[in-house]
């Protein structure tokens, strides 16, 4: 009977095979680049309160584009949606149009219908996303 035997990795070596490795290098590179060049000011309490502020809408946005990408889509007027929402919000709001909460509520009932419009052309019509997106991202960048 013949074994063989495999070669016992260590720790540091799993480690660092890992995928999220270099992602992880590369934002720890970047914290000791902007905290030289900020002179120490990246690591005050209220650049961090401000990071942590504006994160979880980017993160929001991230994970619904990585459940798209991974469906084989992506959605070029994603951004433009979400300028375009507090928009309509502060101008409802504004004009004395809505309440605020109305003002809000209704900015994003329409950034849904935005998002379904999108999706209906996509799967109704089997209109590639790409163009169904750009020209909403058109649309509503002109709005």
């Amino acid at each position: 009977m013949i074994t063989t035997t495999t070669p016992q990795t260590s720790f540091l070596q799993t480690f660092f095979l890992r995928p999220e490795f270099a992602p992880l290098v590369l934002a720890v590179g970047e914290i000791i680049v902007f905290t030289v060049l900020s002179g120490g000011k990246f690591l005050s309490i209220s650049n961090i309160s401000n990071l942590l502020a504006f994160i979880p809408e980017l993160g929001m946005i991230a994970l619904a584009m990585t459940l798209l990408m991974i469906a084989g889509e992506f959605d070029l007027s994603l951004g433009s949606v979400f300028g375009f929402a507090p928009v309509l919000m502060w101008t409802l709001f504004n004009q004395k149009v809505a309440s605020l909460e109305l003002s809000f509520l209704l900015a994003i009932i329409v950034s849904i219908g935005i998002g379904l419009a999108n999706g209906w052309f996509v799967t109704k019509f089997k209109i590639p996303s790409f163009l169904v997106t750009l020209g909403m991202l058109l649309i509503v960048r002109g709005t």
